[in-house]
């Protein structure tokens, strides 16, 4: 008999995108960029606590027809 895991679950997702390093790191940078997004295209975000940073953290909220999804950047 096997022992149940006590990892948790996490998913990978990758896409390439043909763009300048800087204007990627720019995007990290700025807040109304992250909240635009961010979000999946089913969502609108909103960024409330931010610190674009090395070690920051921030708070982003999307929105969508079934109410709030609390995300943790």
């Amino acid at each position: 008999m096997t022992e149940p895991s006590t990892k948790l679950a996490s998913t990978r997702v990758s896409r390439i995108i043909k763009v300048l390093r800087k204007a990627v790191y720019q995007a990290f940078l700025d807040r109304d960029a992250v909240a635009s997004w961010l979000p999946p295209e089913t969502m609108t975000g909103r960024v409330h606590t931010f610190g674009p940073r090395e070690g920051g953290t921030g708070r982003c909220v999307g929105r969508c027809d079934r109410g709030a999804q609390r995300s943790d950047l």
